[in-house]
């Protein structure tokens, strides 16, 4: 599911600068439990839960297919009060989708940028040991990227017996 929110969208959402405020502190507070997407008639739903000191609400947020951010509601008397503005669990899930959406972009970007590294290590190494490889002493070598945390390493398989790990 697609979903752009920025701040501009989360200032135009809330009811005064209270909300804005306390729902940020909310968010920064983990106040979020809970996310369901559901898709469905041209129009994405983001379903989240906020647990408030005594209670849990639930804020639905809604999104057109392309990601663009189009309303909003919640269980609590305070969005049955202002109607069109946002209460301040409407503003924290708004700033929780909004960082997951970020995240997600950027480890988008970092796949596609190992998927080109490791294209361009088999083109460049791959391609030189396969023609300095002689047909009587051939050479199979097998990468292998291996993630860790904010690692990335790869490892070279050499035949079926030797490993050669490159780090950085």
């Amino acid at each position: 599911m697609k979903i752009n929110i920025d701040k501009l969208d989360i200032l135009n959402a809330a009811s005064d600068t209270s909300s804005y405020h306390d729902g940020e502190i909310d968010y920064q507070n983990n106040k979020i439990t809970n996310v369901v997407y559901e898709e469905g008639n041209g129009i994405n739903l983001a379903r989240v839960t906020v647990k408030d000191t005594t209670k849990s609400y639930t804020v639905n947020l809604k999104f057109e297919l392309n990601g663009k951010f189009i309303s909003h509601s919640c269980s609590c008397n305070s969005y049955s009060i202002w109607k069109d503005s946002g209460c301040k669990h409407t503003i924290s899930s708004m700033f929780y989708l909004m960082d997951l959406s970020n995240e997600l972009r950027q480890k988008e970007n970092e796949l596609m940028v190992s998927n080109k590294l490791i294209s361009k290590f088999e083109d460049q190494v791959i391609g030189k040991i396969k023609s300095l490889s002689t047909t009587s002493n051939k050479v199979t070598l097998f990468p292998e990227i291996i993630l860790k945390g904010e690692s990335i390493y790869l490892a070279l398989y050499i035949g079926k017996s030797r490993k050669y790990i490159i780090r950085n």
